[in-house]
């Protein structure tokens, strides 16, 4: 698998993720959400998709993906 390669390629520690998550499906899925966002806006000219400024939208995918939707 592709990703799964290129995660292993990386020079370093490997990624810090949450126990039982597969780094490469976690990579995936941020860049399925980066890219369905971006098809949208930019390909289809669907401003406003999530009612807010771009840099808003993504900082919000950055946090979701960092700290999850659940309060700890």
């Amino acid at each position: 698998d592709r990703y799964t390669a290129v995660l292993r390629s990386r020079p370093g520690p490997a990624p810090r993720l949450a126990e039982g998550i597969d780094p490469a499906a976690a990579m995936m899925m941020v860049v399925w959400s980066f890219f369905n966002y971006f098809t949208m806006e930019r390909l289809f000219r669907v401003k406003g998709l999530y009612g807010m400024e771009e840099t808003e939208v993504i900082g919000m995918f950055s946090e979701v993906f960092r700290r999850g939707l659940l309060p700890r």
